[in-house]
């Protein structure tokens, strides 16, 4: 947690980016348990995943993806706005060795917001691999498998336009 300065001289506090992530991160892992009661995956007869479990763990990184965008796009803003209203204030109190400090912290946090972003959903889609024990290479030639196929894509472009509608009506 950090604070803020909420316009009348007091300060509130509001999270962190990485607050924010592990708050997700766990939202995400209690969604997992209660969607899907077992660490086993479905499997067809030819021992592959289903199209169903393919679709409902593709669905969960996209919501968790483009929640966590806002979300975590909103704390890197309250964030370097801080750090420039901290910025200012040392400038106004003419420590300007700590406000040049602060500047440059600013810019390294505004150029780096894109790959932490990255590393959001890198760490959302290993929670997920790691919650089923899913390796990696066997993940891709299940996905390879399907992705050509018609019905898989129709339920999974289904399965995003609910997500996206849900979120229209939050």
């Amino acid at each position: 947690m950090s604070l803020e300065e909420n316009g009348d001289g007091e300060f509130e506090e509001f999270k962190t980016p990485d607050d924010v992530k592990k708050d997700l991160m766990i939202c995400l892992k209690e969604e997992l348990r209660s969607k899907f009661k077992s660490h086993d995956i479905p499997r067809n007869e030819k021992g592959y995943f289903t199209m169903e479990f393919l679709v409902d763990m593709h669905a969960l990184i996209y919501k968790y993806k483009m929640a966590g965008h806002d979300m975590i796009g909103d704390a890197y803003f309250k964030e370097r706005i801080n750090i420039l209203k901290l910025a200012e204030a040392e400038a106004v109190s003419a420590d300007t060795a700590k406000s040049n400090e602060l500047m440059q912290m600013y810019q390294q946090k505004l150029k780096n917001s894109d790959h932490r972003q990255l590393d959001y959903v890198d760490d959302l889609t290993n929670n997920i691999f790691d919650y089923f024990n899913i390796i990696t290479k066997e993940y891709y030639l299940n996905i390879d498998r399907v992705q050509t196929d018609t019905d898989y894509t129709d339920m999974l472009k289904d399965a995003y336009k609910k997500i996206d509608e849900d979120e229209k009506k939050e």
